[in-house]
């Protein structure tokens, strides 16, 4: 299929790799995916492909490009694969290109990472000068700085890539000036009577895994009935506030 950029500039195909995650998805025909589990990375890596391949970028030299939330551990391989498909088909291009496309991505390019990507923290070499933080807030999966840090630590980071990976490049793709609002991490957060503590806590974060299969035992422990909170207490109602 042959299409065209915005710009009128000739691209060789074009995928649409949503529709193919959206039907694994869809009830009606059995099946039962987590369609986040794919959906975000095989539009990202479409669409930097199609970018990469077409030349879009030596046409716009002083454009940038970020791909966020679409998690960067893909990267990589497919910045190797462009470049390997760069010098294949070299003669076959219809559209010009000057740079491989590892050297346009580096160049005017970013990726957003998330505070649990240990697999790119270990390849902290490739990523330190075009990736950037983000916290996915307020999402159940979202996680601070703080848990990144540890992360980045325990995976071998140096704290300048850190610095780089955590406020730098973000600055500089944004044009911020740096300004310290937070030093200091900050104390845990002090949970209500009502809510559940030790072992009832881990007993409530492992029915909440699948919270269909288990929703009469959720409603029961959040009222305060069967097995409650165990400290007399009870959830406040829906008057307190």
């Amino acid at each position: 299929m042959v299409t065209e950029y915005y710009d009128g500039q000739p691209l060789d195909y074009m995928v649409s790799p949503g529709e193919v995650t959206t039907l694994a998805s869809d009830l009606s025909t059995g099946q039962r995916m987590e369609s986040q589990a794919l959906t975000f990375i095989f539009e990202a890596s479409a669409w930097l492909v199609q970018v990469l391949l077409s030349g879009f970028l030596d046409r716009y030299p002083n454009l940038k490009m970020a791909i966020l939330e679409s998690n960067s551990g893909w990267l990589p391989s497919v910045l190797a694969h462009c470049d390997r498909l760069f010098e294949l088909y070299r003669r076959e291009r219809r559209a010009a290109a000057t740079r491989r496309p590892s050297e346009a991505f580096a160049e005017q390019c970013f990726i957003a990472f998330e505070s649990d990507e240990a697999p790119s923290f270990r390849q902290w070499k490739f990523f330190q000068d075009f990736s950037i933080w983000s916290s996915d807030a307020y999402h159940t999966d979202g996680a601070d700085v703080w848990s990144a840090m540890r992360e980045m630590t325990a995976c071998g980071m140096p704290e300048d890539a850190q610095a780089k990976m955590l406020g730098a490049n973000a600055r500089r793709l944004y044009r911020l000036e740096p300004k310290m609002f937070v030093s200091e991490e900050p104390a845990p957060l002090e949970r209500p009577q009502w809510f559940p503590q030790g072992e009832e806590l881990e007993r409530f974060a492992k029915l909440s895994q699948d919270p269909r299969q288990h929703m009469d035992e959720l409603i029961a422990m959040m009222m305060g009935n069967g097995n409650g909170n165990g400290n007399g207490s009870e959830m406040p109602s829906a008057s307190a506030y």
